[in-house]
């Protein structure tokens, strides 16, 4: 999209502004080219849409592995291959609109197409599996489907068994062969879906989850059931019926804070 003779000022870190037959243009400077957050603000002004998770992930790995070290597994990786090749692709096709095979050349398209195959047929065969349980509830099984591994971060985490109770088997990880059971998997998973920011605390925003009052476990506050153990309960107090603050379902044992004043003031006389 630069213009031509503009030394492609749209990549350019540096852009000087010329005046050429009484014309003010802009002229790209130098070899420094624009970083990602520079690449990120002009794709906005210039109404370009790409995949920014998937570009934000490739980034940190990128910085991880060129100034430290990452931890990330090779399926992880693979993953990240397979992410950059679609948005990749999508940007040639959608923006250049040539063909990727063509532009790429065969080599480098056929090994990335490659890749995203294999990671896609190891995600399926993931996903039939987890598919294949029987979980507490609907909320449960939708989120399962997202499921990460607790050691590598790698998303092809699948179940050790097949059709029974997703909290009657195990979960294996297929890039760095950790194992886990359904609790810590499946707290992992809420924890992080309904995880409340610094920013979101200091805003007013109201934690939603609280210990389960069956066996310590995330409990779903709204839903009413915890994702641990199954249990449903609705969390109203037993002396006034009124539902329970979730602060509150655990500190006095069924009781809300009026009432368990008036509890103890009544122990106490």
């Amino acid at each position: 999209m630069s213009p031509s003779d503009s030394d492609e000022v749209l990549i350019k870190q540096k852009i000087m502004p010329r005046m050429e037959d009484g014309e003010l243009i802009w002229i790209g400077e130098g070899k420094k080219t624009v970083d990602v957050q520079g690449i990120k603000d002009r794709f906005h002004s210039l109404k370009i849409e790409t995949d920014w998770k998937r570009l934000d992930e490739i980034n940190r790995y990128r910085n991880d592995i060129e100034h430290y070290h990452s931890p990330v597994s090779a399926g992880s990786v693979q993953k990240m291959v397979s992410n950059s090749f679609l948005v990749i692709a999508n940007f040639i096709r959608d923006y250049l609109e040539e063909d990727p095979r063509e532009l790429l050349g065969e080599g480098v398209y056929d090994v990335m197409q490659k890749i995203e195959e294999v990671y896609n047929r190891d995600k399926a065969f993931c996903i039939d599996k987890l598919k294949s349980l029987t979980y507490f509830n609907e909320t449960i099984s939708n989120a399962f489907l997202d499921i990460k591994c607790l050691e590598c971060g790698s998303e092809l985490i699948t179940s050790t068994d097949q059709d029974i109770s997703a909290d009657s088997t195990s979960y294996s990880c297929r890039s760095c062969n950790d194992e886990f059971v359904y609790e810590e998997v499946v707290t992992d998973l809420f924890e992080k879906k309904y995880a409340l920011s610094h920013r979101d605390i200091m805003s007013g925003e109201e934690d939603i989850s609280c210990s389960c009052p069956e066996c310590g476990g995330f409990f779903l506050y709204y839903e009413g059931f915890c994702v641990a153990c199954g249990v449903e309960n609705n969390l109203v107090c037993d002396l006034c019926s009124e539902k329970a603050h979730p602060s509150e379902a655990e500190v006095f044992e069924g009781r809300c804070s009026y009432c368990n004043y008036k509890w103890e003031k009544m122990m106490a006389e």
